[in-house]
């Protein structure tokens, strides 16, 4: 008999406690981070607090719309996953599974920007493993 899983919030949830030697090991698949999807984390992390919105994303790196960006995001984060051998956690609104903020977090203090965009953060392990994946670029 299978349990039944019931959605959560996103708030504060870690999907996954992703190490950062796992990280840095994503970050240097192509088949889990493509060229537009290691746009997409870098561009974040070079923004004030490593927070940016989809809307912003898309603008400044000339994607045709901020689904293309929810699209490379949730694209990523499924293959993650699915290396992992794990189910990813449920929507709130019961319509499938959660899957942006494996490689983001929102604010809930702040959740939207002062233009109403939600605000993605990049979770704290993806930073680090972006810290020295650019070093090791050097």
């Amino acid at each position: 008999m299978t349990k039944k899983r019931e959605p959560q919030t996103w708030q504060g949830q870690v999907p996954l406690r992703i190490t950062v030697a796992q990280w840095v090991k994503f970050l240097n698949d192509p088949k889990i981070f493509t060229p537009e999807t290691m746009a997409m984390v870098y561009f974040v992390y070079h923004q004030k607090n490593r927070q940016s919105s989809a809307s912003i994303i898309s603008e400044t790196l000339n994607f045709a719309s901020q689904q293309q960006v929810t699209g490379l995001n949730r694209s990523a984060a499924r293959k993650i996953y699915k290396y992992l051998k794990k189910e990813p956690p449920l929507s709130s609104e019961r319509e499938g599974y959660r899957y942006w903020n494996l490689l983001f977090d929102g604010i809930p203090d702040q959740s939207v920007d002062d233009q109403g965009k939600f605000v993605w953060k990049l979770r704290t392990n993806l930073v680090r493993a972006i810290k020295i994946k650019l070093e090791g670029n050097k």
